[in-house]
């Protein structure tokens, strides 16, 4: 059995900037209608994800893992 290799076509730097303004707007779009879904749900419901810091879990290696 014999493989060879293909180069692969060098990416269109306009086609990613397209592509890449293209998910923004999704991303935004799916943002606003998250939002309005979390303000109808009931006050208990809803949580603030604080986010991932790697400062604290550097600082506090175990903390992450309990």
């Amino acid at each position: 059995m014999t493989t060879t290799l293909q180069q692969q076509p060098v990416p269109n730097p306009q086609m990613k900037r397209l592509v890449y303004s293209k998910y923004r707007e999704m991303l935004g779009s799916y943002n606003d209608k998250a939002n309005t879904i979390i303000q109808a749900l009931p006050e208990y419901l809803v949580h603030e994800d604080k986010g991932f810091n790697i400062t604290s879990l550097v600082e506090n290696p175990r903390d992450g893992f309990q």
